[in-house]
C-alpha cells in the first residue's frame, strides 16, 4: 500500500514532467503584442526604481495598476538574459508549475477537511483537478503570453495567500497569527501583480462560510476576515474612480457598463465552452458588443445558461457544498474583468486562468462519481482511474504543445489571429508590424491596407499611420507624408498618441523641427506620456541640443520613477558640455540608486583618468 505522502510526491513529479513537456516548444517563442511594451520599459533595465519605491510608493503604484511586483520579475529576467525570450518563458512556466502545486494543495486540503466525504480519495481527485489546470491548452493564453505573467503571478499569491489564511483559521495555537500575517503579505504582493487579487477576501469569506464556520472561535474568525474585506472595498471604490479617464479601462469607452455586462454573458459562456472543448482557440476573438438582451439573441440565451449555473450553486449548497463552491469560485474570480467595469478588450483567454480551477474541480469530481457508480471491483476502478489520468495527460499535453506552436513567432501568431478573426483590423496591423520586422515590407504594406479597409473612421488612422511609418523607414518620404496627412484628417480625436506617431513620421523623414513640435503637443495633452518624452529627449541628443535634453531628463526624473539610467544620461550630457563637476554629481546619484550600475562606474573612472 503506497502512503499518501508518496502518492503526493508521485503525482506532483508527473505533473512537473508534463508541464515542461507541454511548454518546452514555447521557450524560444518571440515576444508578441504587449510583450514589446514591457520590453521597451526602461524601469526593468535598472533597479533604481525599486530601490527608491518604499512601502507608500509601492501601495500607491499597486492600487493605480502599475504592477511593481511584475516589473521587478521582468527586471530580474533582464538582468540575467537581457531581452532573450527563453528566460521570460521559462520563468512563466515555473510560476505556472508552482501554481499547479498550490492547486493540488488547495483541493487536497479542502477534500481532507473533517466534514468532507472525499477524505479517502482526496489525492486522486486533487491529481485529476491539477492535470486539468496545469495541462489544459486554454492556459497557454496566460503562460505562453509573457506579459500575462501578471495573471499567473497574481494567481500564485492568491492561492498561497488563501492557503495561509485557511491555515490561520484552522490553527488554534499562537502560530495562527504568523499564518495570518503571511496571508496579508501574499495579498499585498498580489496587489502589485494584478487586480484579480481584490477578490481574495471575498473568496475566503465564502470558503469560511461553506467549510469552516462550524469550527470553534468562529466569531474571531469572522472579525479577522472582516479586517481584510473592508479595506479592499475602499480600494475598489478608489480604483473605480481612477478609471474614469483611462482610455482602455473605465467609463469613457464607446460602450456603456450595461452593454459591457450584457456582452460578458456571451464571453463567460464562451470561456466555459473552451474549458469543455478547447478547439478554435484565438488570441484576439472578434466579439461584437451586445446592445440589448436580444441583440444578438445569444445574449439572452447565455444569460439564462449562467443563471441556471448560479441557481445550481445556490441549490447545491446544502447537498453538495464542494460543487457549489467550485461554481462560485469561477464567477468570483471573473468579477474584476467580467462585470460592469468596461474594458476595451471584452475577452482574453488569460482572464480565465485562475477562474478555471472551479470548473476543473467540477470535472474531476464528476469523473470520480462516474467511477463510483460503476458496479465493478475496486481494483478495476483503480485501473480505470489510472487509465483516465494517462489519457488526460497525453491528450492535454498534445493539445497544449500544438497550441504553443502558434506562439513560436510573431508572424505565425498573427497569421493565426487573422485566419480566425478575418474581419478584425487589429490582427492585420500587428501582422503588418511582424512582416515589417522581418523585412517583408510589401506584405506589411498589404496587411496595413487591409486593416484600413476593415476599420471604422475611429480606427483607420492607426493603420494609416503604421503605413506612413513604414514608408518613412523605407525612404518613401512623399508617400509617408501623404498617408500621415490623410490619417490626421480622418482622426476624430487629437490625442497624445496621434501626435506621438506623427512626430515619429516626421523624425524618420528628417523633419526634426516638426517632430519636436508634435512630441511637445503630445506632452501638452498628457505630461505623463513617457514614450513621447523619451522620443523628444533622444531627438534633442541627436541634434546636440544639450540644454534641452538635460531639461527633459530632469522632468523625467521629477515625474519618476527615478532610475540610475536617467542620472547617468544627464551626467554624460554634462560631460559633453565640459561641466565635469555636474557630471560627477549625477554619476554619483546614479550609483546611489544602483551601486553596481556599470555605465556610471565606467564614467566615474573616465572622469578620474581625465583629472589625472
Amino acid at each position: 500500500m503506497i502512503s499518501l505522502r508518496r502518492y503526493n510526491i508521485l503525482f506532483l513529479s508527473l505533473i512537473s514532467l508534463f508541464v515542461f513537456l507541454s511548454y518546452l516548444n514555447s521557450f524560444n517563442g518571440e515576444l508578441v503584442f504587449d510583450d514589446t511594451i514591457f520590453a521597451d520599459n526602461r524601469i526593468i533595465k535598472d533597479f533604481g526604481y525599486f530601490k527608491s519605491l518604499g512601502l507608500n510608493g509601492y501601495l500607491q503604484d499597486a492600487i493605480n495598476g502599475s504592477r511593481p511586483v511584475v516589473s521587478y520579475t521582468f527586471a530580474v529576467n533582464y538582468l540575467i538574459g537581457g531581452l532573450e525570450p527563453f528566460g521570460y518563458h521559462l520563468f512563466n512556466a515555473l510560476i505556472h508549475l508552482a501554481n499547479s502545486f498550490l492547486v493540488y494543495a488547495l483541493i487536497y486540503k479542502t477534500l481532507r477537511l473533517p466534514a468532507s466525504t472525499y477524505r479517502e480519495d482526496a489525492h486522486w481527485i486533487a491529481f485529476l483537478g491539477t492535470i486539468f489546470f496545469s495541462l489544459h491548452p486554454i492556459q497557454t493564453g496566460a503562460v505562453s503570453y509573457v506579459s500575462q505573467r501578471a495573471e499567473i503571478l497574481a494567481s500564485f499569491f492568491y492561492l498561497l495567500g488563501l492557503l495561509f489564511f485557511i491555515k490561520a483559521l484552522l490553527d488554534i495555537s499562537l502560530r495562527r497569527h504568523m499564518f495570518y500575517a503571511a496571508g496579508i503579505i501574499c495579498f499585498l504582493l498580489g496587489l502589485g501583480s494584478k487586480e484579480i487579487i481584490i477578490t481574495l477576501p471575498f473568496t475566503l469569506s465564502v470558503y469560511w462560510f461553506y467549510f469552516l464556520r462550524g469550527l470553534p472561535d468562529k466569531k474571531n474568525q469572522a472579525v479577522r476576515i472582516g479586517f481584510l474585506v473592508f479595506p479592499v472595498l475602499f480600494a475598489i471604490v478608489y480604483r473605480i474612480n481612477s478609471l474614469k479617464d483611462n482610455t482602455r479601462v473605465g467609463f469613457g469607452l464607446d460602450f456603456s457598463p450595461y452593454e459591457y455586462l450584457l456582452t460578458q454573458f456571451r464571453v463567460i459562456t464562451k470561456y466555459i465552452r473552451l474549458l469543455i472543448l478547447p478547439v478554435h482557440q484565438n488570441f484576439d476573438y472578434d466579439i461584437a458588443i451586445s446592445k440589448g438582451f436580444f441583440n444578438p439573441p445569444s445574449t439572452f440565451l447565455s444569460f439564462m445558461f449562467l443563471f441556471v449555473l448560479i441557481a445550481a450553486a445556490v441549490f447545491l449548497y446544502r447537498k453538495w457544498k464542494i460543487g457549489s463552491f467550485a461554481i462560485l469560485w469561477f464567477f468570483i474570480i471573473l468579477l474584476p474583468t467580467s462585470s460592469i467595469i468596461p474594458i476595451i478588450d471584452v475577452i482574453f483567454e488569460h482572464r480565465v486562468y485562475l477562474a478555471s480551477l472551479g470548473f476543473f474541480l467540477l470535472f474531476s469530481l464528476g469523473l470520480y462519481h462516474a467511477f463510483k457508480l460503476m458496479n465493478v471491483p475496486q481494483k478495476i476502478k483503480s485501473y480505470g482511474v489510472i487509465f483516465t489520468a494517462v489519457v488526460l495527460i497525453l491528450s492535454l499535453t498534445y493539445s497544449t504543445t500544438k497550441r504553443n506552436m502558434v506562439w513560436i513567432s510573431r508572424i505565425s501568431f498573427w497569421e493565426d489571429v487573422v485566419r480566425k478573426s478575418p474581419l478584425k483590423a487589429r490582427g492585420y496591423i500587428n501582422l503588418g508590424s511582424a512582416y515589417e520586422e522581418e523585412g517583408l515590407t510589401d506584405f506589411a504594406a498589404a496587411a496595413y491596407s487591409i486593416a484600413t479597409s476593415l476599420s471604422n473612421n475611429i480606427g483607420k488612422p492607426n493603420s494609416m499611420l503604421a503605413l506612413a511609418l513604414l514608408y518613412a523607414r523605407t525612404g518613401k518620404t512623399k508617400e509617408a507624408l501623404s498617408e500621415m496627412e490623410s490619417a490626421m484628417k480622418l482622426s476624430p480625436i487629437d490625442s497624445p498618441e496621434l501626435r506621438y506617431v506623427i512626430g515619429m513620421v516626421y523624425a524618420k523623414t528628417g523633419n526634426n523641427e516638426l517632430a519636436i513640435k508634435n512630441y511637445k503637443e503630445a506632452l501638452n495633452k498628457d505630461p505623463l506620456f513617457m514614450l513621447a518624452r523619451y522620443a523628444l529627449v533622444d531627438l534633442y541628443k541627436d541634434k546636440g541640443l544639450h540644454d534641452e535634453a538635460i531639461r527633459e531628463y530632469k522632468e523625467i526624473i521629477r515625474i519618476g520613477p527615478r532610475s540610475a539610467e536617467m542620472y547617468n544620461e544627464v551626467g554624460v550630457i554634462y560631460g559633453k558640455k565640459g561641466m565635469f563637476d555636474q557630471a560627477k554629481e549625477n554619476f554619483l546619484l546614479a550609483l546611489r540608486l544602483d551601486p553596481n550600475y556599470t555605465p556610471s562606474i565606467k564614467n566615474m573612472k573616465t572622469l578620474s583618468d581625465m583629472k589625472k
